[in-house]
């Protein structure tokens, strides 16, 4: 088994990087994912900043429509990055192929609330009381 050397056949870099657009279809508004949403593409900083510039003009909206289906690869990073964006609810309107699905499916399944702050202990309150 050979590996090939040439990056002639790659893909442009551009191309993988998460991405977010809006379109227009069908006499609606499609907020548009595409390329790799996976850990590795989303690991320099140009990337994420970019991604979450996006994300930025993509506020979560009960009337918006979104479609996963141009997404190349999503990791478990990448769902929960989405699943976040639409604060733990799912749009009103997801095309999705079903492996993406599937990775959603079990992010939303899993994801719990970030805990509230514990009290403070025994200790830390006779510290306080103390000063």
């Amino acid at each position: 088994m050979s590996l090939a050397t040439s990056t002639a056949a790659a893909p442009a870099a551009g191309s993988v990087l998460p991405r977010v657009e809006e379109r227009d279809q069908d006499g609606r508004r499609w907020t548009v994912a595409s390329g790799r949403w996976t850990t590795l593409a989303m690991s320099s900083r140009a990337s994420w900043q970019s991604l979450a510039k996006d994300l930025a003009a993509a506020p979560p909206a009960d009337d918006r429509a979104w479609d996963l289906r141009p997404i190349e690869q999503l990791d478990h990073i990448g769902a929960q990055l989405l699943w976040e964006h639409w604060r733990h609810d799912w749009p009103a309107t997801l095309e999705m192929s079903p492996q993406h699905k599937a990775v959603l499916d079990q992010v939303a399944l899993y994801t719990v609330g970030t805990p509230d702050e514990p009290p403070p202990t025994l200790a830390e309150a006779q510290k306080f009381k103390g000063n």
